[in-house]
């Protein structure tokens, strides 16, 4: 089970995935505290017990993957397809009729009563496809650029991410009017894609509401990462927010600057500007 969730060679992954893991390691934790097996990335000193696993874990996703560039470009590869898919969901109506005929489908097919059929509606089944064609791109992404060797070829990878980017922008560019259609079309979605990997930490977020359940987990940040809690506050994670105004207190020795250009985009400052300027008015 271990190695399906963090195998030593590169896989897709998104910030649901990692909040989901790291749920699923601390509830492991409660019934087993040695594991058969570890990997090598996420455990190099091939520690085998579940609570070095957390603890290494928590630090990867605290400071956004800081280095380990091979999965943190998949991460931002993973948050550049979503937006995309979502900007020619709304660019491109045209794209959406796969997901009336699903639904038209589903009314015809189910019962009234069923919870297919309650649930159902053209916007779900966008904003599912959303969801699904970022799944399939991001594991494209990590196989075009993973080796037969296991090698993951980073500077590759980053080249075509900017390449996403300067794609994003153009799109954007191109439909002056982008806003408003995101307005009338109103998909309902909870998920921040226009902000997050540009101007929102949503894995350190996601990652901050799992912890926070657990006593001893909670204890621990409060301890050993009090920088990062004040980062994510500062990049809007109401998680963050909450633990610095009901458990921390401001430490003028704990050192801490927001730089989204180096925590999104390598240190592309006019990609990060431009990019956060375009999204700025939703």
């Amino acid at each position: 089970m271990i190695n399906k969730i963090f195998p030593d060679d590169f896989r897709d992954a998104n910030d649901a995935f990692y909040s989901n893991a790291l749920s699923f390691l601390i509830q492991l934790e409660v019934s087993t505290k040695t594991l058969n097996y570890t990997p090598s990335w996420l455990c190099p000193e091939r520690n085998k017990s579940v609570e070095t696993l957390i603890q290494n874990l928590i630090k990867y996703t605290l400071n956004y993957f800081d280095g380990d560039e091979a999965r943190k470009t998949i991460l931002l590869a993973s948050s550049a397809f979503r937006r995309l898919y979502k900007v020619l969901a709304i660019i491109s109506p045209e794209l959406n009729k796969n997901s009336e005929l699903r639904h038209l489908l589903t009314r015809y097919n189910e019962s009234e009563f069923s919870w297919n059929q309650i649930l159902s509606s053209p916007k779900r089944n966008i904003l599912i496809d959303i969801e699904h064609f970022t799944l399939i791109a991001a594991d494209k992404f990590v196989k075009n650029f993973t080796t037969v060797q296991g090698k993951f070829n980073i500077e590759s990878a980053k080249q075509q991410l900017r390449w996403l980017w300067h794609f994003e922008i153009n799109l954007l560019k191109k439909t002056p009017n982008y806003f408003q259609l995101l307005q009338e079309l109103n998909f309902g979605e909870l998920y921040p894609t226009e902000y997050s990997s540009i101007v929102y930490d949503n894995l350190g977020h996601s990652c901050l509401c799992v912890i926070k359940k657990s006593e001893k987990w909670k204890e621990y940040i409060l301890k050993n990462h009090k920088v990062e809690i004040f980062t994510l506050s500062e990049y809007g994670s109401w998680a963050a927010k909450e633990l610095v105004e009901s458990e921390l207190t401001l430490d003028n020795n704990i050192s801490y600057k927001i730089d989204p250009s180096n925590r999104f985009f390598f240190g592309d400052g006019e990609i990060q500007k431009t990019l956060s300027t375009l999204y700025c008015n939703l």
